[in-house]
C-alpha cells in the first residue's frame, strides 16, 4: 500500500513538471503568435491605407440667386440647380458609387461591390430606426453616469484648438490640400447675403494653392452660385494621416495635448 502512494506521488510530480515545462515551452509560442498577428494587421492596416480614393464630381449650368431685400422685405430667391454628378471608386474599382440628380429629376444612385449591385437606399428606414434607439439609450446611459470634467472637452478646449489651428493654417492648410490631390476646373461666381462672409472667404481662398483652371468671381451684391465646375481627386489616405501626424506634432498644436497624456501615463516634468 505504502508503495502504490509513493509511486502515485511519484506519477502526479512527473505529470506536474511534464505540464509546468510544457507551459513553459507553449508561452514563447503564444507570444511569437501574438506578436504574428499584430504585425499582420498592421500590414493590412498600412496597405488599406495606400489604396487610393478616385473621386469625380460635376456641377453644371448652377444658377441660385438670392435678390436683395426690397423695403426691408425678404424676397424668394431665383433656383435653377442644375445638374450634378459625383463617382467614387476604391479598390481599384472594386468598390464603386455613382450619383446623378438636378434638372428637376429625382436623384439616381448606384452601388457596386465586388461587381455586384447594392440598392444604397435599401434598409434606410430601418437603418434610421437603429441609430435612433441607440442615440437615446446613449442619452440615457450618459444621464446616469456622474459628470467629470476633462480638459480635452468642452467649448473652452474646442475654442483654444480652433485658435491654434488657425494660427497655423497658412502651414497645414496646403499641404492638405496636396494631400487630398484635387483638380478643379470650371468657373463660378460666388458669394453670401452677408458681403463681410464674402470676403472672409476670399481671406480663407488665399491659404490654399488654388488650381489656376478654376476661376472664382466674388460678388458683394448678394448671394449667389453661378456657373460650371468639375472636379477630380485621386486621394491615398495615408497622406493624409502623415499630415494630421505632422499637425498634431506642430508646437503649438502639441502643447494642447501632450501635457494630458504625459499626466495619464504617469510622467513626471522632469522625466
Amino acid at each position: 500500500m505504502a508503495a502504490s502512494v509513493v509511486l502515485a506521488a511519484v506519477s502526479a510530480a512527473s505529470v506536474a513538471g511534464n505540464a509546468a515545462s510544457a507551459v513553459v515551452t507553449v508561452a514563447p509560442g503564444l507570444a511569437r503568435g501574438l506578436l504574428w498577428v499584430i504585425g499582420g494587421l498592421l500590414v493590412v492596416l498600412l496597405v488599406a491605407l495606400c489604396i487610393p480614393f478616385r473621386v469625380r464630381a460635376a456641377l453644371k449650368d448652377v444658377d441660385i440667386l438670392e435678390p436683395p431685400l426690397v423695403d426691408g422685405g425678404e424676397t424668394a430667391a431665383d433656383t435653377d440647380p442644375g445638374t450634378w454628378s459625383v463617382d467614387v471608386d476604391w479598390l481599384w474599382g472594386g468598390v464603386r458609387f455613382r450619383a446623378r440628380g438636378g434638372a428637376g429629376q429625382p436623384p439616381e444612385q448606384e452601388l457596386r461591390v465586388l461587381g455586384f449591385r447594392r440598392d444604397p437606399s435599401a434598409g434606410e428606414s430601418d437603418g434610421d430606426f437603429r441609430r435612433e434607439r441607440d442615440r437615446r439609450r446613449r442619452g440615457a446611459a450618459r444621464k446616469q453616469q456622474p459628470k467629470r470634467r476633462s480638459d480635452l472637452r468642452g467649448p473652452r478646449w474646442t475654442g483654444r484648438l480652433v485658435r491654434t489651428l488657425l494660427s497655423d493654417a497658412s502651414w497645414f492648410v496646403p499641404r492638405l490640400w496636396r494631400a487630398l490631390g484635387v483638380r478643379v476646373s470650371g468657373g463660378l461666381i460666388y458669394g453670401f447675403p452677408d458681403p463681410f462672409l464674402t470676403g472672409i472667404s476670399q481671406a480663407v481662398l488665399a491659404l490654399v494653392p488654388w488650381p489656376s483652371d478654376l476661376r472664382l468671381t466674388p460678388d458683394f451684391s448678394r448671394g449667389r452660385l453661378s456657373g460650371t465646375v468639375r472636379g477630380r481627386a485621386t486621394t491615398y489616405p495615408v497622406h493624409i494621416v502623415v499630415v494630421l501626424v505632422r499637425t498634431a506634432l506642430r508646437p503649438a498644436v502639441r502643447e494642447l495635448w501632450w501635457p494630458r497624456v504625459r499626466s495619464a501615463l504617469g510622467f513626471s516634468k522632469t522625466a
